[in-house]
């Protein structure tokens, strides 16, 4: 067993993976989104930090793709920053973990960042959106069709917070969008994001 992983058994991995495919997988799966399907799936079926959820990190370590399990999970994806352009759904930047906190920048008064994941049917996103201490940012969330179906827009400081459940039987995408709306710009334009799905 590679990894210092320990062996969950066929049963539990065979829904790991059943989960996995059937919940999270797109048409065109990367490597890395097949791994963060998966553990996904793990926390889901026997919750987070599980024996399983471990394995599965180390088992995708053991074919060299992400972080083998540490005594805390290593960050997810690798530098958690905002890569620009962001600026439309189509350039969304994706996040393929459940639970991975973001860091944006407001870099302009006109600036827009959109973040994107795959909703499994049944399942909720919860966005988090915390600026700095002295902004006012907005947070609104859309579904694969552009169409707004939630939103925060609480005052300077303050965090907004946007749950919405996918009611239908297919997994979607659904994406955050942050908007400035008074406060720092720039260097000092910092906020966190996080997408629990």
């Amino acid at each position: 067993l590679p990894s210092g992983m320990s062996g969950v058994g066929n049963d539990h991995a065979a829904r790991i993976h059943y989960r996995a495919t059937t919940t999270y997988y797109t048409s065109n799966e990367t490597y890395a989104q097949a791994r963060a399907a998966h553990i996904s799936a793990a926390k889901d079926l026997y919750g987070a930090g599980s024996a399983e959820e471990q394995a599965v990190w180390n088992s995708f370590h053991g074919v060299n793709v992400g972080a083998a399990w540490g005594v805390t999970p290593p960050p997810s994806p690798p530098g958690n920053n905002e890569v620009e352009p962001n600026n439309t759904l189509a350039t969304a930047n994706s996040v393929t973990v459940s639970g991975t906190t973001m860091n944006g920048t407001m870099s302009s008064s006109s600036d827009i960042d959109y973040y994107t994941c795959q909703l499994g049917a049944g399942r909720t996103i919860t966005a988090t959106m915390t600026p700095n201490s002295s902004s006012d940012y907005d947070l609104y969330v859309y579904n694969s069709n552009g169409t707004l179906i939630g939103s925060s827009e609480n005052g300077t400081g303050a965090v907004d917070s946007v749950s919405v459940k996918n009611t239908g039987t297919s997994t979607f995408k659904r994406y955050a969008k942050v908007i400035y709306y008074a406060g720092a710009t720039g260097s000092a334009g910092t906020y966190t994001i996080k997408l629990t799905f």
